[in-house]
């Protein structure tokens, strides 16, 4: 193809991209997930503070800091460059960068492939669901783009090179270099010497031991089980709607690969095997964040189509670029109608996040993540849960908290109060499970704000009589 082509193709392919993965963003004033508020909360504690915390001031009670710093440094940076908050830059940094991830792999896949291999590789990845909609919550989609920076250096024996932009993921989102540090060690010992796979993570392995160490104390709160088992109870529904996807994918995948010999179709061969298994865990434990692993996989997937698919003739893949437009667009349809694509709040619950931030006192709420992460964010008020599930002050008393939403029996969400006496209120969700069970004891509905589409979200306050709280009736 002439190089104007190319270009014009590539331009396009972004475009689109950058389109699907900024309009969600465009049209809601606030972040469409609930980790942007976290980052953004510390972004604005470094801007206060001038430097690193080592404590963050919520949940209630505070905790150790134990996240690495590069995402809210780069968000106070970007707010400061265009003049808004972090809270806003937070809506627009990830979506672009998701969508640098497309040019990343259009020179990536035509530095060891074809021009044609290059330009599939950017269109499956532009307009993959799961990729686009991984744009808004993690700095993962950070760790991808120099991941695949990493990989790239890695094939080309640049290996310190490698080791460098390794160890920078550590400080963006340690989990996407846990994710391909598996397959990249696979790789490098089955095809290349042990003395270029000590170089290649010599740097990530000392930067982490360096992080690690300087905050060990910190470190003690680390959880990673309780947060993880809910995150799979709510989202449960969406696993196993993901399932047959990513066992049928893979399968068709391998099946088109003409051999391993290659060392790029053998590297992410490994890595959709790797990012298979993990996905697999949530039949077994939750510890291993499966509901991450679909955006890794449909990377690696997207490469190794994007191979398989360039040997084709143009009338084979004009059929399977028209067969997976009718399958993304299917696929879009239930993305776009799912909570996955749309405010973390509903109307009236925004309304119960402004009435607590002008009328409660700064007694402790205990609320879901959304509603909490809101909360601490856009009222500067207490509450008792947040996103930032593996570093866990109190396990027991943070158990309670998030199985509070899951009871089956009053007589359990009254246990879980009488044991907790942080619990001073109680904010409900229109989607909340249980408010029948509290409605039975002895609370105060403080506020309520109503919808056409949803049930109240309401505020109760709980009262006391020494210190446990007792049935209504009687």
């Amino acid at each position: 193809m002439k190089k104007i082509t190319v270009s014009l193709l590539l331009a396009l392919i972004f475009i689109t991209g950058l389109a699907l993965r900024l309009m969600p963003a465009l049209n809601s004033e606030l972040p469409l997930r609930f980790d942007s508020y976290y980052h953004a909360r510390v972004a604005e504690l470094i801007n206060r503070d001038m430097s690193i915390p080592s404590w963050e001031p919520w949940p209630y009670g505070g905790r150790p800091h134990v996240y690495p710093p590069a995402y809210p440094l780069l968000l106070l940076f970007i707010s400061k460059l265009f003049m808004t908050t972090t809270l806003n830059a937070s809506r627009f940094v990830l979506p672009f960068i998701s969508s640098l991830i497309v040019v990343a792999a259009f020179y990536f896949v035509r530095s060891f492939k074809s021009e044609r291999a290059a330009l599939i590789a950017s269109f499956l990845i532009s307009v993959n669901p799961y990729l686009v909609s991984s744009s808004y919550d993690s700095p993962q989609v950070i760790g991808i783009l120099l991941l695949i920076i990493a990989v790239y250096f890695v094939f080309k024996k640049e290996f310190f090179k490698a080791s460098i932009l390794l160890a920078s993921v550590f400080f963006f989102n340690p989990f996407s270099l846990v994710m391909f540090s598996v397959p990249l060690f696979a790789y490098l010992l089955i095809r290349d010497k042990t003395l270029n796979t000590a170089k290649t993570f010599s740097l990530p392995i000392i930067t982490s031991i360096l992080w690690l160490l300087l905050n060990f104390n910190a470190t003690s709160c680390y959880n990673n089980w309780i947060g993880p088992l809910f995150i799979m109870k709510k989202i449960n529904p969406w696993i196993n709607f993901a399932t047959p996807i990513f066992i049928f994918l893979p399968i068709i995948a391998f099946v088109m690969i003409k051999d391993l010999k290659d060392k790029f179709r053998f590297f992410w061969f490994i890595s959709s095997i790797v990012f298979v298994a993990v996905f697999m865990l949530h039949f077994i434990t939750p510890i291993f964040h499966p509901w991450r692993a679909d955006v890794y996989l449909m990377l690696a997937l997207s490469f190794l189509f994007s191979d398989s698919l360039s040997s084709l003739n143009w009338k084979n893949l004009f059929l399977f670029i028209t067969l997976s437009m009718i399958s993304l667009a299917s696929l879009f349809s239930v993305f776009l109608a799912s909570p996955l694509m749309m405010p973390p709040l509903t109307q009236n619950e925004y309304k119960l996040v402004d009435f607590i931030s002008k009328n409660n006192k700064g007694l402790p709420i205990l609320a879901n993540h959304d509603m909490c992460s809101n909360i601490l964010t856009l009222t500067n008020k207490s509450c008792l849960l947040d996103l930032n599930f593996e570093c866990i002050p109190n396990a027991t008393s943070w158990y309670d908290y998030e199985q509070f939403f899951w009871v089956a029996s009053r007589q359990e969400m009254r246990d879980i109060i009488n044991r907790n006496p942080d619990i001073s209120y109680i904010a409900y969700s229109s989607g909340d499970w249980g408010r029948q069970f509290l409605e039975s004891m002895d609370v105060d509905k403080v506020y309520s704000a109503w919808t056409d589409s949803s049930r109240d979200a309401s505020l109760y306050k709980v009262n006391r009589i020494k210190g446990n709280i007792t049935y209504m009736e009687g």
